[in-house]
């Protein structure tokens, strides 16, 4: 009889099998439960990879974000209520949806199981900021000038931070904003990877596009990657927008018929990359990150990162590697957009040393585990 304890992943984010980052966290996680001869479940937010046993696609049917993750989370509970079967370990791929599925699960059926989330961003923040056109300044509300920001963050971090066992940090300079959740959580700091060999599948011509790949939530700044683009429009010149989220329909009304501006949504890893691989410039204005690993992504295809100017970013790259944007100079913005776009096609000298930043291995996602195995 084989081993009925089961490592379960829950992904709210992406399916498990479309490529990406999130695919290799997947694949860790299959070899990890070969190696500890545990059986190893998917649970997504709709259905996908139909006929194999180990995934639990979970449809929802509301579009509006609470009530989607309300419906997701109830279905999901429902799923798990009354079965015999011993949850060891489960992986929450966000510090979101994801992670307060995760200690449900373990508050009502796993108490033994030991959580390992991904910290993807400060929920609370989030939550509060997901339906806004525009937000304030994160440093607002981490300074606790919104009592109700202070309100949901002090129950985040008695009812779920507080059962999590271990948290993944995509970089150093996150970990501040852990120990404000929980001063004494256990972390780890593991850069995120991503197929990097997909990039140099083949020479491809950089085309006059600039690309912005981002969700479309207000303290990304997409609308203003948008009329940036717009105030320095050269003749050929292409914006291509990539993402979902709650702002999109807004967007799409506001510019969608425009013929220099094209929105994509929905592609497989592989048509994302070849976006990154014809983009001359990359553009990514948001005023709140926890990593983004899309300007790696952006570098390793050989575009022009133009990036704002927030500390994460400052931290991980340098003048050289990426251009810097002043969020709150739009004429200097404007100038050194335009100032890349004329040098077409001439390519950015030095390139982002990826040696510093190394990927999550085999050896490191085992060794999460046996940190917090009983």
């Amino acid at each position: 009889m084989g081993n009925k304890k089961k490592l379960l992943v829950i992904s709210w984010c992406y399916p498990p099998r479309t490529g990406g980052p999130a695919t290799e966290m997947v694949i860790l996680a299959e070899k990890f439960a070969l190696k500890r001869e545990l059986r190893v479940k998917f649970l997504v937010p709709f259905p996908g990879d139909e006929g194999k046993e180990e995934i639990m696609g979970v449809k929802t049917n509301f579009k509006f974000f609470p009530l989607k993750t309300l419906e997701f989370i109830t279905k999901a509970l429902l799923h798990f209520a009354g079965r015999r079967e011993e949850i060891q370990f489960i992986q929450a791929h966000d510090f979101s949806v994801s992670t307060v599925l995760a200690v449900l699960l373990k508050v009502l059926f796993y108490p033994k199981a030991r959580i390992i989330s991904v910290f993807t961003g400060d929920p609370i923040f989030e939550l509060i900021n997901y339906y806004r056109k525009r937000c304030p300044d994160y440093e607002f509300f981490r300074d606790g000038k919104s009592r109700l920001y202070n309100l949901f963050f002090q129950l985040y971090r008695k009812l779920i931070v507080k059962k999590i066992s271990l948290i993944i940090l995509p970089h150093e300079s996150l970990i501040q904003d852990i120990r404000r959740f929980d001063e004494k959580i256990q972390y780890r700091v593991i850069y995120p990877s991503f197929p990097a060999d997909l990039f140099h599948s083949g020479r491809i011509k950089k085309e006059k596009v600039i690309l912005v790949v981002s969700r479309m939530v207000p303290w990304k700044n997409v609308e203003k990657a948008i009329e940036l683009f717009l105030s320095v429009k050269k003749k050929d010149w292409k914006l291509w927008v990539v993402g979902e989220g709650p702002l999109l329909p807004f967007y799409l009304q506001k510019y969608g018929k425009r013929e220099e501006i094209e929105f994509r949504t929905r592609l497989s890893y592989p048509e994302l990359v070849t976006l990154y691989q014809k983009a001359y410039i990359f553009l990514l204005l948001s005023g709140y990150e926890t990593y983004s690993i899309s300007i790696s992504e952006a570098l390793e295809a050989g575009c022009i990162p133009l990036v704002s100017n927030i500390p994460l970013f400052r931290k991980r790259f340098k003048n050289g590697e990426v251009v810097f944007m002043d969020l709150h100079s739009f004429s200097q913005m404007k100038r050194r957009l335009r100032e890349v776009m004329e040098a077409y096609p001439a390519e950015m000298v030095g390139k982002k040393d990826r040696g510093k930043e190394k990927g999550m291995g085999a050896e490191d996602y085992f060794s999460l585990y046996s940190s917090i195995s009983p």
